[in-house]
């Protein structure tokens, strides 16, 4: 299947280097995973999730507020995708921002046919929350 956006790309393609990245910021080579989601980026304009993924080598690195960035700029380009407010709602947990962020989580949950897995992560956080986990201190 052939992907439209800025040019044609195969979804195999697509594919294979969001994994790439993926594997590169499990590696800890965040820089070069984050160039990767980044380029991806921008041949698919509409599509959140590479910067979901880049919000993720951000969260991994520890920088919150760059995290956020992106996980906003994913839930602007693709709003009907769960796992963007899910990850969204993680940023903000973590920065503090707990009504924010435990509102982003209730949205993924009320999203209709959203992908099971990024509803049970939203619940999944909004329980942690209920724990006290994001009580952190500076």
């Amino acid at each position: 299947m052939i992907i439209q956006g800025i040019v044609e790309v195969e979804q195999q393609t697509v594919a294979l280097l969001l994994e790439a990245g993926q594997l590169l910021c499990q590696m800890g080579r965040h820089k070069k995973a984050s160039d990767l989601f980044d380029g991806v980026g921008h041949l698919l304009p509409h599509s959140g999730v590479p910067a979901m993924l880049l919000g993720n080598v951000h969260f991994a690195k520890g920088n919150l507020v760059l995290a956020e960035k992106a996980h906003r700029q994913a839930v602007e380009r693709e709003p009907s995708r769960a796992a963007c407010w899910a990850h969204l709602g993680e940023a903000l947990l973590w920065s503090g921002k707990v009504e924010e962020g435990v509102k982003c989580c209730d949205h993924a949950l009320s999203m209709a046919g959203a992908d099971v897995s990024a509803k049970q992560f939203a619940k999944n956080l909004k329980h942690a929350q209920e724990l006290g986990c994001f009580d952190v201190e500076g």
